[in-house]
């Protein structure tokens, strides 16, 4: 049966798959013997946000941008659907070619280090403090001073919003929009109390997760694997060139 199935087929041609579609996967992987028997509300919604947590929480496949403009007295810039942030750069100003400066991670256990910081520009940011809502952002040290200008430009790996049937649809990768499904369907399967299908689809669901992570990773440039050196300490020592280490190795 596994070999049978094609990773992120549609079920349907259209303009997108929609989560009515991953509904609709859910229940032909279960089998329903009573058209719907589980709620879209209330179990299979759930399942299947469970599993995009799972699979986005697990891997860094989906690169995004940020762009937020910096506000005076303003620290913390909302980023509902970060997962990690990859680097955070500063920019000035107003036409190109622009200015851009490095601003640099930081964990929370460091922050105190940082309290005391006094500038106009963001120099550190974590990435470790909620809001109020419990929703991720990027917090930036020291807080922008008044009569600042620039904007904060960011690259990160995104986690999806939670699927809804009216407005949130799959936004990852296409070829793997049904890959949650399965997940979903394990979940269902465990309910009916039918674990070897459960443990099926959840095979699937794993084996997925690790094709798509090999399918993003085959998409990045070639990067050769050259070992470089420091210079040679016995230049130090009135030695000159004569003990050099190699800058390359192999």
């Amino acid at each position: 049966m596994a070999n049978a199935i094609v990773w992120g087929t549609p079920i349907a041609s259209g303009t997108g798959t929609t989560t009515a579609d991953l509904l609709a996967r859910v229940r032909d992987l279960v089998g329903e013997e009573t058209a719907d028997l589980y709620t879209d509300a209330t179990e299979l919604l759930p399942a299947l946000n469970d599993g995009v947590t799972i699979l986005f929480s697990s891997m860094d496949v989906l690169l995004k941008q940020t762009t937020q403009a910096l506000v005076a007295g303003q620290a913390a810039y909302p980023l509902a659907d970060l997962g990690r942030m990859v680097w955070l750069k500063y920019r000035t100003g107003t036409v190109a070619p622009y200015s851009y400066t490095n601003i640099l991670p930081v964990g929370s256990e460091n922050l105190e280090h940082l309290l005391e910081l006094t500038g106009s520009e963001p120099r550190y940011y974590t990435t470790d403090i909620v809001d109020d809502d419990g929703d991720t952002q990027v917090v930036v040290y020291p807080t922008p001073a008044t009569g600042i200008t620039g904007s904060l430009h960011g690259l990160y790996f995104g986690v999806p919003a939670a699927l809804d049937t009216s407005t949130s649809n799959p936004t990852w990768h296409l070829r793997f929009h049904f890959l949650p499904c399965y997940w979903a369907a394990a979940v269902l399967l465990r309910k009916d109390r039918r674990p070897e299908a459960a443990f099926e689809m959840e095979t699937l669901f794993r084996s997925g997760m690790m094709e798509y992570e090999r399918w993003y990773n085959s998409r990045a440039p070639y990067k050769g694997e050259v070992i470089a050196s420091q210079p040679s300490p016995n230049e130090n020592f009135g030695f000159g060139t004569a003990f050099p280490y190699p800058d390359e190795i192999g």
